[in-house]
């Protein structure tokens, strides 16, 4: 459960950023490719291999030579919003700090790019390197509370076909997409019985998880990649 004064500061700002993106950021994208399309941008001179439906014969008339009408051609854009999340994000005013400012200008542009159907996509980042101690199970679930996604994943600690299959299994959801987890020791063979085998628990994870993901390479190490 969130605390209650955070659920009241993440509603503030959908509430504030979603109408200054109504008001102030309002209007589509426009691709810079001319084409078919619903906003009309200029006429010219036509070209041998334009589309005769095109000719605009009210200037060609008066120009007398023939003219085409030229479209802007509206395009499905992707954005990606990178925020900074180092520990400078922590100073700032008595009223906000710079992490707020920045959350409220991620949320500002991300309110803008639904509103123009657009696709949008956050990455967050540090000044370093986060260690994480702990065990998997507890790590990994709240990683995925968080919200975390990664590009690259190695799973490469107990050996046991179970373990390995759960570190899969609690890894999968937290890669972002095409994303790669890469297996270690695959080919490991000084066990004992086929629960300390790493391959079983591979080989159980990839037979679940068909069709969502595309294999990269299987030897020593097996790499897949999120489809």
């Amino acid at each position: 459960m969130l605390p209650r004064e955070l659920i009241k500061k993440i509603r503030r700002i959908e509430i504030v950023t979603a109408r200054q993106a109504q008001n102030q950021l309002a209007g589509a994208y426009h691709s810079v490719f001319k084409g078919l399309g619903m906003a009309f941008s200029e006429v010219r001179q036509y070209q041998p291999g334009d589309d005769v439906r095109m000719i605009d014969w009210n200037v060609t008339a008066r120009m007398r030579e023939a003219y085409v009408k030229l479209f802007v051609e509206e395009r499905e854009m992707t954005v990606m919003l990178l925020v900074d999340a180092s520990g400078s994000g922590a100073f700032g005013t008595r009223e906000q700090a710079k992490r707020e400012v920045a959350a409220e200008i991620a949320a500002l542009l991300a309110f803008s790019a639904i509103k123009n159907n657009d696709r949008i996509g956050l990455i967050i980042f540090t000044d370093r390197v986060e260690k994480i101690k702990g065990s998997s199970s507890d790590i990994l679930p709240d990683l995925g509370i968080a919200g975390r996604r990664f590009e690259l994943a190695y799973i490469d600690g107990s050996h046991r076909a179970a373990d390995v299959y759960r570190d899969a299994a609690l890894t999968w959801p937290l890669m972002a997409p095409d994303g790669i987890v890469v297996f270690d020791d695959y080919e490991w063979s000084t066990v004992e019985t086929d629960e300390e085998s790493p391959k079983l628990g591979v080989d159980a994870f990839l037979a679940a998880h068909g069709g969502q993901y595309r294999e990269l390479a299987r030897g020593y190490q097996v790499a897949i990649q999120k489809v």
